[in-house]
């Protein structure tokens, strides 16, 4: 199912609203609690946080790329 670009858009920021609200309020200790990532080990939340947003954008360049070429 294709959503129109508007949606879209409205999904990614009330997503990203989201995860702000869930993150904001998270003390350094809650930050620094390590998860295990299956290819890269032991990461912290904020790791993870990090890793996230840039997989994120990875994602979203690749879609800017597609528009472009079509």
């Amino acid at each position: 199912m294709l959503l129109p670009t508007a949606g879209i858009l409205s999904s990614l920021r009330t997503l990203r609203a989201q995860l702000v609200s869930e993150v904001d309020h998270l003390s350094a200790a809650e930050f620094s609690r390590i998860g295990i990532h299956p290819k890269f080990g032991e990461m912290t939340l904020g790791q993870w946080l990090e890793f996230f947003l840039l997989h994120e954008a990875h994602h979203l360049l690749a879609v800017m790329q597609l528009i472009r070429t079509h």
